[in-house]
């Protein structure tokens, strides 16, 4: 990865725009990483590389806490740090935020023995959005690190996460509590396959896993068939039985109107037989009338 930047940066001094492009498609196609993402997206950003910058903040709002509790955050830049406190969303809590940035700022102090601990957290302060702690959490770290806050400021913003109401010092955040990004195996699997699938095909593929999950699940409930040969024969075998109940319905029809023709018929032959009876018995006693 760090080759592949060096050759960016001597593409560029040079303006090998072939060879630029060359190195922006590998690095925007590797994968990313708790490990890495933290040096990529410090790279990305100085060398103003939007896309792969927009990948990593990305792929940050889906694993930031994942990306924050690894020991390469704690050498990462200014910079980096600073989008991440930018994001709307993530996958940490503010105060689990807070805790790991006063970290890296302790680390920071301790690289850099000539700046203090004020001077490395006062930006990144301003950004910590104290209406997503509770009176409880916020109380907890000030337990703990009591070396953050002037005695006025802590009061104050203790009094906002107890009432909302009660106003923050001026240098806070006054935004919302961030949303927190749901966590999911569609979320993890998206980011393995952005790259490879586009965005309509990876929702079919996750569609059609859904699908066949459901088949399992009704398969283990032996109330669908397990091998392509017994859906086939299903199908087969719904057709079959569609295309009997047509026939039994048309002749279910036509001996309806069978054995009204029959019925019909037999009465008219009985009429006919009994006129007929009635004739010959007509024709029989006349001869001994006459006399």
């Amino acid at each position: 990865m760090n080759e592949a930047y060096a050759v960016y940066v001597a593409a560029d001094k040079y303006c090998i725009q072939g060879l630029k492009k060359i190195c922006e498609e590998y690095i925007f196609n590797s994968r990313l990483s708790p490990e890495n993402i933290w040096e990529m997206l410090h790279n990305s950003l100085f060398l103003s590389l939007q896309r792969i910058s927009n990948k990593c903040l990305d792929y940050l709002k889906r694993n930031t806490k994942a990306s924050l509790y690894v020991d390469n955050f704690l050498e990462a830049s200014a910079s980096a740090v600073e989008n991440v406190l930018l994001l709307d969303m993530v996958d940490i809590s503010e105060i689990d935020l807070l805790n790991r940035v006063v970290s890296w700022a302790d680390a920071h102090v301790k690289a850099c023995p000539d700046e203090t601990l004020e001077n490395t957290l006062k930006p990144f302060l301003k950004l910590i959005r104290f209406g997503g702690l509770s009176a409880v959490q916020f109380c907890t770290f000030l337990e703990k690190r009591s070396d953050i806050f002037t005695e006025s400021d802590a009061l104050a913003i203790l009094k906002h996460t107890v009432k909302p109401s009660n106003p923050l010092p001026e240098w806070c955040c006054k935004k919302l509590s961030r949303s927190l990004f749901a966590v999911t195996k569609f979320s993890d699997a998206f980011d393995s396959n952005y790259e490879k699938y586009g965005f309509r095909d990876l929702t079919e593929i996750f569609k059609r896993k859904r699908l066949r999950k459901e088949e399992r699940k009704s398969c283990n409930s032996g109330t669908h068939p397990s091998t392509f040969e017994e859906r086939l024969l299903m199908i087969k075998n719904e057709k079959t039985d569609e295309r009997i109940n047509e026939i039994s319905q048309s002749s279910s029809d036509s001996d309806e109107t069978g054995s009204r023709s029959i019925i019909s018929a037999e009465f008219s032959h009985d009429s006919d037989s009994s006129d007929s009876s009635d004739s010959d018995s007509d024709s029989m006693q006349s001869p001994s009338a006459s006399p």
